[in-house]
């Protein structure tokens, strides 16, 4: 993707993984409640279209962040159609914004990176063996970071925040 202008200024490549666990606690009629957990990482490169002066070709700002986060969620079932789910969560990670710079200005900020998810999904029954879904997904963070290099140049503080909205479809098959 690209920076979102009429002439792309950068390139922008975002890679995620997590690993997620949970537990549904509370059922009833058509509700229920589950609660989960997990560890996530992201990365975002951005890789100017035209390198900044001074810079050689490649020139890239790299920003990463990894932890913890909890999250609850609540399904409605809807009888002979599928089920609505609405979530929640919470996430507090480490994080790094660097740049790949070989001269003396490169640098690099650590901090903390912080916020909220909120997703919503709906489930639903093509027959007995096939389901569908479709899931939106808005994760809204904030970088707080303080730079770890001897370059008086630069600002000691960096502050940030990041919003990314994800769309999904999927089919499950039942055996």
């Amino acid at each position: 993707s690209s920076v979102d202008q009429a002439d792309p200024i950068s390139d922008l490549c975002r890679y995620d993984w997590s690993l997620t666990g949970g537990y549904g606690y509370y059922s009833t009629d058509n509700h229920s409640f589950s609660a989960f957990a997990g560890y996530k990482f992201g990365e975002t490169e951005m890789e100017p279209v035209t390198a900044p002066a001074g810079q050689q070709d490649g020139y890239k700002l790299t920003y990463e962040e990894s932890g913890f986060f909890i999250g609850h969620s609540y399904s409605y079932y809807v009888e002979s159609y599928g089920s609505l789910s609405l979530s929640v969560a919470y996430a507090w990670m480490d994080g790094t914004f660097t740049d790949n710079d070989d001269s003396a200005t490169r640098y690099r900020y650590e901090g903390d990176a912080a916020g909220f998810s909120l997703g919503a999904k709906w489930t639903g029954f093509i027959n007995n063996n096939v389901a569908y879904t479709f899931d939106i997904k808005n994760q809204m963070y904030t970088f707080d970071g303080s730079l770890n290099s001897t370059n008086a140049l630069l600002a000691t503080e960096v502050s940030f925040d990041e919003s990314i909205t994800t769309t999904a479809f999927g089919m499950t098959f039942y055996f």
